[in-house]
């Protein structure tokens, strides 16, 4: 499996174009050690709960503190760092696209974007949770409107526009 990893390594710098199968495979081989980390603090949050829990309640409490406020901590620090590389891919993308020729559609999305889920969520929120309804409502439609130019990058429609060219 090394060799095949390393292969489409290789292909990706040369500038080859990869299959889906292939693309596949590549995300699946390097998300397993992400996998593996997740499932060892799991076994180590269970094998600190019997370790500490034979020294009784009080013990046991600090084990609990300990392991919610780093799964809150943990939670949170990739809610963010997920956030910012869907933001990043957003801008990335936009900007392939609108080097590309193709501006109405990225326009369209953006509008439809905002005007389709950003509102109606801030709106829905807002009367539910306060003004950080309003924030929640913004960060999921970043999230969405990143997803969403990626899909259109990924099917590759944009490479059918024309491209202009200025003579200097």
């Amino acid at each position: 499996m090394k060799n095949k990893t390393d292969d489409l390594l290789t292909q990706m710098k040369e500038g080859a174009a990869l299959t889906k199968a292939q693309r596949f495979r590549l995300v699946l081989t390097l998300s397993i050690p992400a996998i593996l980390a997740q499932i060892a603090s799991v076994v180590m949050g269970y094998i600190d709960a019997a370790m500490v829990g034979r020294l009784g309640a009080e013990a046991s409490a600090s084990i609990s503190l300990v392991s919610s406020s780093t799964w809150l901590f943990g939670g949170m620090s990739g809610a963010v760092a997920s956030g910012f590389s869907i933001q990043a891919a957003y801008h990335i993308v936009a900007g392939a696209l609108r080097g590309a020729g193709d501006t109405l559609v990225p326009s369209i999305m953006n509008f439809g974007s905002i005007w389709l889920v950003r509102l109606p969520l801030a709106v829905f929120l807002t009367g539910k949770i306060g003004l950080e309804g309003a924030w929640i409502a913004m960060c999921l439609e970043l999230c969405f409107r990143g997803t969403i130019f990626l899909i259109r990058l990924y099917r590759e429609k944009w490479m059918k526009q024309p491209v202009v060219r200025r003579d200097d």
